[in-house]
């Protein structure tokens, strides 16, 4: 079922005062207790995320969830995703 311009707002919205709530007492959000929260699937979250960070939201995530972090961290992990993803493609171009 295709969301309206105002609920996707409002998700965003939700999202990111989550990820605020738990990073406030240190605490990562995982993406499950986000879906089962806000009634969203992994691929909601993760778009929800990915727009957030263009708008400039300095979130990190690890294998625990997603926080507030500095830009530093922020941009640290994800630099680690496509390095990790690089070298995936580079074995499977010289294993195929």
């Amino acid at each position: 079922m295709k969301r309206t311009k105002d609920e996707m707002n409002l998700l965003r919205d939700s999202v990111l005062h989550t990820i605020r709530e738990f990073s406030a007492v240190g605490a990562p959000v995982s993406s499950a207790h986000m879906e089962y929260g806000l009634k969203l699937s992994g691929k909601d979250v993760r778009n929800i995320i990915r727009g957030l960070r263009r708008e400039g939201e300095l979130i990190e995530g690890s294998t625990n969830g997603y926080l507030i972090s500095t830009k530093e961290k922020a941009i640290l992990g994800l630099k680690k995703r496509i390095a990790s993803m690089q070298k995936t493609i580079r074995d499977l171009e010289k294993n195929s």
